[in-house]
């Protein structure tokens, strides 16, 4: 009797192996990042597997990290600025808010259509915990030390 070669599974220790050996992938050809843009890429590229960034993803991947990185600087300087007035002395919205705004929408978009934000209804996508029940108000007065704690008309 000869024994069937056992196939490896996706969990197995040599799929583990394989999967901690592979690189992530690094921005595309042509796209410069500097050191802060750099930091962001290499937290926002560890969302998805290894094996599933196309190279097109990379693309839109390096625009919403310059998205990101941007967004950021302004909104220092709108913390750290002061209040913008007209000629006349009267306040007004500081276009910074507008700026950030706008890039805040691009990063949504890029985000959706990466697929790395749930869309709709992904019941899918949501966590199969259970949820905790919360215990009737009958069992609740039964319970021989919570009912002394409840104030009872007299």
């Amino acid at each position: 009797m000869t024994k069937k070669p056992r196939r490896s599974a996706n969990t197995s220790t040599t799929a583990i192996l394989e999967e901690m050996s592979l690189e992530w992938p690094e921005p595309p050809v042509g796209i410069k990042l500097s050191d802060l843009e750099r930091e962001t890429w290499d937290v926002m590229i560890q969302v998805r597997d290894k094996r599933h960034w196309r190279d097109f993803d990379l693309f839109m991947l390096a625009k919403l990290v310059k998205f990101e990185v941007k967004t950021r600087e302004l909104w220092e300087e709108l913390m750290a600025g002061e209040m913008t007035q007209n000629v006349n002395g009267k306040e007004i919205a500081n276009p910074l808010v507008a700026i950030i705004c706008s890039l805040q929408n691009q990063q949504h978009q890029l985000l959706t259509k990466l697929r790395l934000i749930p869309v709709g209804d992904s019941s899918a996508l949501l966590s199969k915990a259970p949820v905790p029940t919360v215990p009737d108000r009958v069992s609740v007065y039964e319970n021989e030390k919570v009912s002394q704690l409840i104030a009872r008309p007299k």
